[in-house]
């Protein structure tokens, strides 16, 4: 198995040691990997150094993050990029507590997925819809009144959380 191919889970804990590590320009905890995956919680992190720019990236799925890891970006972009998908909260209980039912369709282009969800909270009596890319992140929604529209692009090169830049060179 060459450097490129390398992969290791690794805690959350040693994720974040990693990552400090680069950051502050230390000594890394672990050389001969520098693609590592974890969990949290009801995601998967994935981190890849192979570049000496170290680039974190969150999934739904661990098949995700470790394709992430291994594909290159064009082949990763290829296999999950232009797939959206509809959630549906019947009420706005379910919609705080994060328990929809996904609409069973997925859709190459947004706009179908948004026509789509249009739709149907025009013929059932939903909370709430949700158009879901394929990195999780929500890029409509609509209680049937009110319409959002979010730009939802994450690159292989860049997450943004809370507003924190996890992709930047230092």
């Amino acid at each position: 198995m060459n450097q490129k191919s390398k992969i290791l889970g690794v805690s959350k804990d040693f994720l974040n040691t990693y990552e400090n590590a680069w950051l502050n320009h230390q000594k890394l905890p672990i050389e001969s990997y520098n693609k590592l995956y974890c969990v949290d919680r009801d995601k998967y992190l994935a981190l890849d150094n192979s570049t000496g720019n170290c680039w974190i990236e969150e999934f739904k799925t661990l098949k995700e993050a470790k394709d992430w890891l291994i594909l290159d970006e064009i082949d990763y972009r290829k296999k999950y990029d232009n797939n959206f998908s509809i959630k549906i909260y019947a009420t706005e209980v379910e919609r705080n507590m994060g328990e929809p039912f996904n609409y069973l369709e997925s859709f190459k282009q947004k706009e179908e997925a948004v026509t789509e969800a249009k739709k149907l909270m025009k013929r059932e009596d939903y909370a709430y819809v949700e158009v879901i890319d394929s990195f999780n992140k929500v890029v409509f929604s609509s209680d049937g009144v009110e319409e959002d529209y979010y730009i939802a692009s994450v690159n292989k090169n860049m997450i943004m959380n809370n507003e924190e830049d996890y992709g930047m060179e230092m």
